[in-house]
């Protein structure tokens, strides 16, 4: 080997030795670096449970009379309306289950209130009166919905029930009859009612809500009656009622 060989060889060697390890150790040392962390996905809200609530709104009602006698002479009385409306207040209770983004439960409420309307019409003849009277109403009902999260739209329907009062007054003292008579009626009423609101979670536990609600409790009768019968009264009663409630979910 002549002295120029030897010089490129030995070059060549500590080059190697001088540039070439370094390189494979960084080499060596960044493959063992730490992956980049990734934050966990935030859990996600589960609506499945048990839940209580407070809740308070406010009702409009109709409450349509339909009067009949038997005395042809009284045939100008027909029918009017009366619309007890008003505050309402109470609590409801309920259970549900989530499937994915379907949300389904079943919840029961009972509010009181003392909704009270009357009309009075005025004819030769004498007077008449109807009156009509919604003391406490509750519900039970199935819910389904489609929750965002934290955040349910759901519809609700089912079964619901209610105490009236209707009375009619019949005062005629001025014409070819004379009545003063009057009809009571004062009973639980069942009928259905369907709706829809939405509720949003603001913790594990506390939710509020927006509801509105329709519900139509049938019709309830009474006679009217002067000592004897002389006609009856029929009262068909719904209402419409926007809700808000704070619940606690377990």
């Amino acid at each position: 080997m002549n002295k120029s060989a030897l010089v490129f060889a030995v070059t060549l060697v500590s080059s190697v030795a001088l540039y070439g390890v370094p390189a494979k150790a960084a080499d060596l040392y960044g493959g063992m670096k730490d992956d980049p962390y990734i934050a966990p996905a935030p859990p996600v809200f589960s609506w499945t449970g048990y839940y209580v609530g407070l809740q308070t709104g406010y009702e409009w009602n109709r409450a349509k009379h339909q009067l009949s006698f038997d005395d042809d002479a009284l045939d100008i009385i027909g029918s009017g309306t009366t619309r007890p409306s008003g505050w309402i207040g109470g609590g409801y209770t309920g259970y549900n289950w989530q499937s994915q983004n379907w949300v389904f439960g079943v919840e029961g409420d009972f509010e009181g209130g003392n909704l009270s309307d009357s009309r009075t019409w005025t004819y030769p003849e004498g007077n008449t009166q109807i009156k009509s009277k919604l003391r406490w109403q509750g519900s039970l009902r199935g819910r389904v919905g489609w929750a965002a999260n934290k955040t349910l739209l759901y519809m609700t329907a089912g079964w619901a029930f209610a105490r009236a009062e209707t009375s009619a007054r019949v005062d005629f003292d001025n014409g070819p009859i004379d009545v003063l008579g009057q009809g009571t009626s004062n009973k639980t009423l069942n009928g259905w009612t369907v709706g829809g609101g939405v509720e949003h979670a603001f913790s594990n536990n506390m939710t509020l809500r927006l509801e509105y609600r329709y519900a139509d409790y049938g019709s309830t009768s009474s006679s009217i009656t002067d000592g004897v019968s002389i006609g009856s009264q029929s009262v068909d009663l719904d209402t419409h009622a926007i809700r808000v409630g704070a619940g606690w979910k377990f």
